[in-house]
């Protein structure tokens, strides 16, 4: 069979579907009905991205020409005037390659050819297998490239593993030094936190340096008294302030004219996580800002599109508002996506949406061997040093800020039990995940005592105005249609939705689409009595069980709060955005003054 050639202009940032849609050879959009299938073969082929530029003799003047790379999906060989440069295996780590050698005056040719990442995956599956003589149970083996694991699919989403270059490339020039990152600390010189002092580690790059790769200089800056502060808090916590400040850091050396300068937002608040003793035994587990314990209310972020290129500003602004309007102050960047974009969490400091940053691993034994762990360790570094100046951020693996080793863990307890508990939902100790889909969810007796739950959710169907998206009025029918079916993808999740809104309320009668409205309306309103039911438990289980250990629960982030496509899921927010049910009682379970009436031993009880 003859090979047929696809040429496409290319957009950067941006991805081969987005490029392939735009230019008619996907002929819909990725998500309308069947194209998680028919589009397979995207995914599957290897892409190359071409561009010629020019360049001038300023530009090879300078004494450090750099190609600064901050985002690759995932698995390419760049060349430059054909040739190699530089390989890139990991979606999450910002290349740089010297290229001052290798251009020239005039015209200059840049060439990313990449590997179909499921490809990729498999191979490194296999020669992982063969290498170490050991299997590590993979089920489509995202956990063998560091690359967004729910590209790959979930119980949530489709499979739509991209390519591209996701985040901004260019060339970076400089004679002298420059700043590479800035790390911020913010630490009050009295408890009344009126006088401050800023931490700053400076990560440097200077001619003088290649061969040590990057140093650091220390920086201890007093905050004059004449300068007041006013401490940053997270929504509806204390007195509800997120003043940000603008922190700017200009690097030159002596006899030389040339400046690195980088701005840096920060917000000055102190953050703990506090694990104390309890009896008979256990461990709290709860959040103090700035001297203040607060109850941690909120949710769990997915990725907002498989193609991150089609999310926007706007959208990103609408879904973070959003919790907010809904009385939340904590939302968890769920460890299958990616590390979110500078806005994100620029955004969630305006807001004062504190942010459990999860490390991107999810659901899956990871490998080990020393290639693997190179570049995760290349990794985590660059992103806690991007992201740890950001206010908002409560909690994730480093030594700067609180730490847990997963979600859900036993906290501290996890480090005595070298973190290979055998229940690591232990409801004395770190935080949990809870899911039921069999008992009946109204009733507050069926929900854990726990300390934190990080997890908790029920499924239903988005609004027939999102559902129209991707299907045709032909689709919308009670029974459910196959095509509409075939969008759950959780195993248990058609089963659950119709037995749990049975055990509630009348069924609807066969029929069309008036009939099929009726069901997503019950799905909705099941999913939100569920969810306010299991909410307002978390909320009132302030006490600790004297014969266990048990309760004392100081935090509820339920799952989840966005959609990726149209499709069943846990979401309280569609993918178009619009609110279901369920988000609309999250305003009311997750206001600050709440009063829940409850039935105990048929008692009343509040």
């Amino acid at each position: 069979m003859a090979m047929i050639a696809i040429k496409v202009k290319a957009k950067v940032p941006g991805s081969i579907h987005s490029d392939l849609r735009r230019e008619g050879v996907l002929k819909q959009d990725i998500y309308v009905q069947y194209n998680d299938i028919d589009y397979q073969w995207v995914s599957l082929d290897n892409w190359t991205f071409v561009k010629t530029f020019t360049v001038d003799s300023n530009i090879l003047n300078k004494k450090t020409v750099n190609l600064l790379a901050k985002g690759i999906d995932t698995i390419s060989s760049v060349f430059i005037n054909d040739k190699l440069i530089g390989k890139t295996n990991n979606q999450f780590v910002r290349y740089k390659f010297n290229v001052k050698d290798v251009l020239k005056v005039g015209l200059n040719t840049i060439r990313l050819a990449f590997q179909s990442a499921p490809a990729y995956a498999l191979q490194q599956y296999t020669d992982h297998q063969r290498k170490y003589n050991y299997t590590i149970p993979s089920e489509n083996k995202y956990d063998f490239i560091r690359k967004m694991a729910a590209s790959f699919g979930w119980d949530w989403g489709p499979s739509f593993p991209t390519q591209g270059i996701w985040k901004d490339i260019g060339l970076e020039l400089y004679d002298t030094v420059i700043i590479r990152d800035i790390v911020v600390e913010t630490k009050p010189l009295t408890k009344s936190m009126s006088n401050w002092k800023l931490n700053l580690n400076v990560f440097l790059e200077s001619i003088a340096d290649q061969d040590k790769g990057e140093v650091s200089v220390k920086i201890e800056i007093a905050i004059p008294d004449n300068i007041p502060i006013t401490v940053w808090y997270p929504n509806g916590v204390a007195n509800d302030t997120q003043k940000l400040y603008k922190l700017k850091v200009n690097v030159s050396l002596v006899d030389n004219k040339e400046i690195s300068s980088q701005t840096k937002k920060i917000g000055f608040r102190t953050i703990r996580l506090i694990q104390t003793p309890i009896q008979p035994k256990g461990l709290t587990f709860y959040f103090e800002v700035n001297g203040l314990p607060f109850y941690a209310k909120g949710t769990n972020w997915i990725p907002a599109h498989n193609l991150l290129d089609a999310v926007t500003d706007d959208y990103i602004r609408h879904l973070l508002v959003s919790t907010k309007e809904a009385n939340m102050n904590m939302m968890r960047v769920w460890g299958g996506g990616v590390y979110e974009t500078d806005y994100f969490y620029d955004l969630a400091d305006e807001l004062g949406i504190m942010i459990w940053q999860d490390i991107m691993f999810a659901c899956a034994p990871y490998p080990s061997n020393p290639e693997f762990l190179e570049t995760v360790d290349v990794e985590v570094r660059q992103q806690i040093r991007r992201i740890q100046n950001h206010p908002s951020i409560a909690i994730w693996s480093d030594n700067v800020r609180p730490f847990v080793s997963s979600s859900p863990s036993n906290g501290l307890q996890a480090i005595k039990e070298n973190y290979t508990s055998g229940s690591p939902n232990d409801y004395r100790y770190g935080d949990i995940h809870f899911y039921d889909y069999n008992s009946p969810l109204w009733d507050w007796k069926v929900f854990p005592s726990s300390k934190f739950v990080s997890e908790y959710g029920f499924q239903s169907y988005p609004s027939l105005e999102t559902l129209s998206q991707a299907f045709s009025a032909n689709d919308f029918t009670y029974p459910l249609s196959k095509a509409v079916e075939r969008r759950q993808r959780n195993v248990f999740g058609k089963e659950s939705i119709e037995k749990m809104s049975g055990r509630y309320f009348k069924m609807p009668s066969n029929g069309n689409i008036d009939r099929f409205n009726d069901f997503v309306y019950l799905s909705q309103i099941t999913q939100a009595m569920a969810i306010k039911s299991e909410t307002e438990f978390y909320r009132r289980n302030r006490d600790i069980d004297n014969q266990t250990g048990n309760g004392y629960t100081m935090g509820a982030l339920y799952w989840q709060l966005n959609d990726i496509w149209q499709a069943p899921t846990w979401a309280s927010i569609e993918s178009t955005g619009k609110w279901k049910v369920l988000h609309s009682y999250a305003k009311q379970f997750f206001d600050n003054l709440l009063v829940v009436p409850f039935e105990d031993n048929n008692q009343l009880k509040r």
